[in-house]
């Protein structure tokens, strides 16, 4: 079955290490038919508000999350947060920059 998949990942502190990373997740992913929402490629970077709308909506539409953990990005904060809110499938794929031993990533982990 093909799934609506979205990518919690940096978006503007990425490296370019990373994004390969994680584009190689998304290429596989596609590439087996499902439809994946990239917010660095799919979501039109404009003001936090309007990102977080989009972001919001991709989510509640999608069945899995897929989490490419950085604790310094904020966005990626903001995106768990609405996803466990919404009670999503959560998978860790990476952890990219690991956080304090009790931080979201332990979350993510137990998710």
């Amino acid at each position: 079955m093909n799934k609506q998949i979205y990518i919690i990942c940096p978006v503007r502190r990425a490296t370019w290490e990373q994004k390969e990373r994680i584009n190689e997740h998304v290429f596989f992913l596609e590439s087996e038919g499902h439809k994946v929402c990239l917010p660095y490629r799919d979501v039109q970077q404009t003001t936090p508000v309007e990102i977080v709308e989009r972001e919001r909506t991709e989510i509640m539409s999608c069945d899995e999350v897929h989490v490419f953990w950085d604790n310094n990005s904020i966005g990626s904060h903001v995106d768990l947060g609405m996803a466990i809110g919404l009670k999503k499938d959560i998978k860790l794929i990476e952890v990219l920059e690991p956080g304090p031993k009790h931080s979201y990533q332990a979350i993510i982990g137990k998710l």
